[in-house]
């Protein structure tokens, strides 16, 4: 316990020591004041740092000090919150009951037969919804997917068209070898069993099929 006499400050302090030590000691009190509770009321404080009650008032109400306009302030805002808190509800719910009714309707009637199959197949009111925004909110991921594999298709057919630019060249001559080969084979396999054959009509044969290949290609 603080022992001393007088009043906190010079004024009234019998002593300067002890007007000092008043002085030291009300940051400590106010601290102690404000924090509330049963053990820092003005008599108790009063008490223990054995300063007048009168005092303890006087310094409070000339430095603002006071624990009923604090409590006034935290009731204030604590009902300010109230309101607004009331008033977000409040807002909320009536944004939900237009949307419910907005939306709800629009889905209805345009998506009626897809949401009797939906229902048929066993699922619920909440569960269409959920699926539906699920739907939407893959979306944007969905849309970006087919556009890359657009993309991806695009480029493929360009790589292709290439190729066979590169390759036509090589096709051509292997069906061309192919009508020579066949031709070829008649003629030596027509030799070999004794078989006479027309060789000039054969050639034009060959020619023809080899201008009909040429024109296919083209």
């Amino acid at each position: 316990m603080v022992q001393g006499t007088g009043r906190i400050g010079n004024k009234g302090a019998r002593t300067k020591e002890e007007a000092e030590r008043r002085k030291a000691v009300l940051p400590e009190l106010v601290a102690r004041y404000m924090a509330g509770g049963p053990e820092n009321t003005i008599e108790l404080l009063s008490t223990e740092f054995n300063i007048p009650e009168k005092t303890l008032y006087y310094n409070f109400k000339k430095m603002g000090v006071s624990r009923k306009d604090d409590t006034e302030k935290r009731t204030s805002m604590l009902k300010e919150v109230s309101q607004a808190v009331q008033l977000n509800i409040s807002t909320q719910a009536q944004k939900l009951a237009q949307i419910s009714v907005g939306l709800g309707g629009r889905i209805a009637n345009k998506y009626l037969p897809l949401i009797d199959a939906m229902m048929d197949d066993g699922l619920t009111l909440e569960q269409i919804a959920d699926a539906f925004a699920d739907w939407y909110e893959a979306k944007p991921t969905t849309d970006q997917r087919i556009s890359d594999l657009e993309s991806q298709i695009t480029q493929m057919e360009e790589h292709i068209g290439t190729l066979e630019a590169l390759t036509e060249p090589n096709y051509r001559y292997k069906l061309r070898v192919g009508i020579l080969d066949k031709y070829a084979k008649d003629i030596m396999r027509g030799k070999a069993y004794g078989i006479k054959i027309n060789l000039r009509q054969t050639l034009e044969a060959m020619n023809t099929d080899l201008m009909n290949l040429e024109r296919g290609l083209d």
